[in-house]
């Protein structure tokens, strides 16, 4: 008869888990593992403690053979039916591998934390307790932790461990506090059971273990290199900065006084907001761009990723645990963390980042480098990609979203367009422009433009937003826009009102997805004012009920998963557009903090979500297709599979794209295609 265990552990380390992540910290020679608690089917769970640390001689306890059985059964007697439990499993995982010899096939684990994700909870296991359960960690672990986990931060025994014997009452503390870790967790695991997977999701969560595992290739020795060049810049950039703006590139707040004083239009210096402004906005003067490029080359989010590189990679050279199977919660795709490649900075236009990059690896002193390339620092933060090294074959869903967007609200015609090879792009410039599609250049800013609707348009976009997203994609040079006076009018009034003038062409040519807008916001409303009742908008399904005693909002997809909307209610609220109307609102993450608000849900964002994990369900079935033909996937980047092979061939692209591809019966007639090319280095 199969078991059921639940397992938490408590360590000691020299290794900081933030910097280094889950896998790097598990498995680092310096870490310890000082308890284990566990619990046998639910039973109270029991404690063990190494030998080797004392602690048994102290702490007197009834259950050590006990105890001790369960461990060896977790290390030799473990059955294929059996279920291991943990919250974060990867972290039990590798350590009782790493450090007790206990390796338990990813086929028994059990993770609690990503069935809670899919319940709309938070990651981490404090804030999942508060919410769902009656069993809330206290603040006396954090102290706990602080005491025994970690090194001593000052003094005469800076960097020593306190031993369990400096302070048995305290640490008897921490012996409860990992057991309490367990009562939380089984709670936490019973209130979430109904969001439990299996089947082809299951594969998929196993198959990311094993990706995990291998972990994402790096070139350590260009790595440690180019960040031995940022060293040997940073003092002058830091006195170039500092003799030009007043500060030190480390010191934001007067270094945002400055930028907005030299044209920049944000309250942030954040990476998205730079990064708009250096793309796409070109507000700032021109001393204030230079002096925001020398900040971005010692102070931008994309050069940190060297230094997480290092703290990361492990004896193999490679960055392992990146990526989170289910990790972004509505639409189940795949999170990264750590490394987060998927976030990595994209090349500028007009910038050769693969000469740049090959030049970096023959490893030139710095005088060198800055004489080839003056602005070298633009290019390293480009060029992070190619760090990651190959030889790879990347194999990407071609245009995923839009053709997703067009089969599951019935906008025939774009389908068409795909089935025919028809560039919808193209086509979409044509009708904006008012020309033959033969007349839109390939590649051109026109079509660039048509692709930014395409791709961005059809989740309820607005004018104001298809400018913020494109606005330098549009342009009017030559063009009279007078107002009444015949005065010119403002360039971004103008801007504005192409920006709108192009989504109305774009609503005009779709109308079965702004239709299928109304139908989902719709069927939503109705299924929470009726509880007992289903509500469908063409391929998707609402219904609003208890689950477990919380209440939700969920939308049946055609792979038969469902989307979870936690407390959703009607609410009169405002919406992007500023109409104020009675909307739906939810229980959800903020996406930039770490606390839970209420966030209103319209038809664009329905769809947004059902779009997003209907390619989630694409990509589970082109990922376990790949795994089961024996290719090495060692990153998936949103619809984008990435697979190491040691002498790839265009023979090997057309398999991948045919692998990928395989449709399983839910996806009907939906056109998928996938492209597949040969790189030396990851680079989207």
């Amino acid at each position: 008869m199969a078991i059921d265990i639940s397992i938490d552990l408590e360590t000691f380390s020299r290794i900081d888990i933030q910097e280094a992540s889950t896998v790097r910290y598990a498995t680092d020679s310096s870490t310890l593992v000082l308890m284990a608690a566990v619990s046998v089917d639910g039973a109270k769970p029991i404690v063990w403690l190494p030998e080797e640390c004392g602690s048994r001689v102290i702490f007197g306890r009834s259950e050590w053979d006990e105890a001790d059985e369960v461990m060896e059964y977790l290390r030799n007697g473990l059955q294929p039916d059996d279920k291991v439990r943990a919250f974060n499993y990867q972290f039990e995982h590798y350590c009782l591998l790493a450090h007790l010899d206990i390796d338990i096939p990813i086929q028994n684990w059990h993770c609690t934390q990503v069935t809670a994700r899919r319940a709309g909870f938070p990651n981490d296991l404090k804030s999942v307790a508060y919410m769902c359960t009656d069993n809330v960690k206290g603040p006396e672990g954090n102290r706990l932790i602080r005491k025994f986990s970690i090194p001593v931060s000052s003094g005469k025994r800076q960097g020593e461990r306190r031993m369990p014997g400096e302070d048995p009452e305290d640490y008897d503390q921490f012996i409860g506090y990992c057991i309490q870790d367990v009562v939380v967790e089984q709670a936490v695991a019973r209130k979430v059971a109904p969001f439990e997977f299996c089947g082809v999701e299951r594969e998929a969560f196993e198959l990311t273990h094993k990706m995990n595992a291998r972990g994402v290739p790096l070139d350590m020795d260009t790595v440690r290199h180019a960040i031995k060049l940022r060293a040997g810049a940073e003092l002058s950039t830091n006195a170039t900065f500092f003799e030009t703006v007043g500060c030190l590139p480390s010191q934001r707040a007067q270094a945002l006084d400055w930028f907005n004083e030299q044209g920049y239009g944000y309250a942030s210096l954040d990476e998205y907001h730079v990064s708009r402004e250096l793309e796409t906005d070109k507000t700032l003067t021109k001393i204030g761009r230079e002096m925001m490029e020398l900040r971005y080359c010692v102070a931008g989010a994309a050069v940190k990723k060297l230094d997480k590189m290092v703290h990361m990679h492990m004896p193999d050279d490679t960055a392992k645990g990146c990526f989170s199977f289910g990790g972004a919660q509505q639409t189940g795709r795949w999170s990264a963390q750590g490394l987060q490649p998927m976030n990595m900075k994209k090349p500028r236009p007009g910038l050769d980042t693969d000469a740049f990059f090959t030049y970096l690896r023959t490893r030139p002193p710095l005088e060198n480098m800055v004489k080839r390339y003056p602005n070298y620092h633009q290019y390293l933060g480009c060029s992070i990609r190619h760090f990651i090294k190959g030889p790879f074959v990347t194999s990407d869903y071609n245009a995923i979203e839009a053709r997703i967007i067009g089969w599951v609200s019935g906008q025939s015609d774009l389908l068409q367009q795909f089935r025919d090879g028809v560039d919808p792009y193209r086509a979409m410039a044509a009708k904006v422009f008012g020309v033959s599609p033969d007349e839109i250049g390939k590649p051109s800013q026109e079509r660039d433009l048509g692709k930014a609707l395409v791709l961005g348009a059809g989740f309820g976009l607005g004018g104001q937003g298809f400018l913020d997203q494109a606005g330098h994609l549009i342009t009017f040079e030559g063009q009279d826009f007078l107002d009444d006076t015949g005065e010119a009018r403002p360039p971004e009034d103008v801007r504005l009102e192409l920006a709108q003038r192009y989504i109305n062409v774009w609503r005009a040519t779709n109308k079965r997805i702004v239709g299928f807008w109304q139908e989902c916001e719709r069927a939503a409303l109705n299924a929470v004012q009726h509880p007992t009742e289903k509500f469908s908008a063409r391929g998707v399904t609402y219904h609003y009920g208890r689950v477990n005693g919380r209440k939700y909002l969920l939308c049946r997809l055609p792979s038969g998963r469902y989307i979870n909307y936690l407390d959703a209610k009607p609410k009169r609220c405002l919406t992007p557009w500023g109409e104020e109307r009675l909307q739906l609102v939810f229980w959800a993450k903020h996406p930039l903090k770490v606390s839970y608000e209420w966030k209103s849900i319209y038809g664009g964002l329905l769809v947004e979500n059902i779009v997003q994990a209907i390619a989630a369900d694409v990509m589970i079935n082109g990922f376990v297709n790949l795994g089961r033909a024996g290719y090495d996937i060692r990153l998936l980047v949103h619809d984008e599979a990435v697979i190491l092979m040691p002498a790839p061939t265009e023979a090997d692209c057309r398999d991948i794209e045919r692998t990928m591809c395989k449709a399983q019966p839910w996806m009907g007639d939906l056109p998928l295609a996938a492209e597949a090319e040969l790189i030396p280095y990851y680079k989207k």
